[in-house]
């Protein structure tokens, strides 16, 4: 019976939906749809901190279409994608996910238009903390890739 009641709390404490995100990270996928590039951002909880500070003038409002057009902005300031020529490829769309799993974390869908890329550079999150990191996974022609950015080494390049 100690066996099955210890095997119950590690599971119960170990579960992905009761984990905790640490705040100096944050979770990219990335992949590419219908010749556009599609990326899911798992945010942990400070990523409105980071709006606040990009933005200071978000703290005067409530509305959440500033807060929306502000989110867009720091993406497309902090989240470049480069094609083959290097040349930047144009974030089109950011919508807001309702994933209830995490209430300590944000979900986004980016759309960027582009059939594919070869230069990631993001520093999201890095105005909040230089210890803070970027973890990606990159779906790319049945491979998968794992890189991450860092504050002193903030892009990489996709082979």
């Amino acid at each position: 019976m100690f066996n099955l009641l210890s095997l119950l709390l590690v599971t119960l404490f170990f579960s992905p939906k009761t984990y905790t995100h640490n705040s100096k990270e944050a979770f990219f996928t990335m992949e590419t749809q219908n010749n556009q590039i599609y990326v899911l951002a798992e945010f942990p909880w400070t990523i409105r901190k980071a709006l606040l500070q990009f933005d200071p003038k978000l703290a005067e409002t409530k509305n959440k279409e500033d807060f929306d057009k502000a989110l867009f902005l720091y993406v497309k300031t902090n989240f470049l994608l480069k094609n083959q020529e290097g040349f930047e490829i144009q974030l089109v769309k950011i919508k807001e996910l309702d994933l209830r799993e995490h209430s300590h974390q944000s979900n986004f869908e980016f759309y960027f238009d582009g059939p594919e890329f070869r230069e990631v550079q993001n520093t999201l999150l890095f105005n909040l903390s230089s210890e803070h990191k970027n973890y990606h996974t990159i779906l790319l022609k049945g491979k998968t890739i794992k890189k991450t950015t860092l504050y002193k080494a903030s892009s990489f390049f996709v082979n």
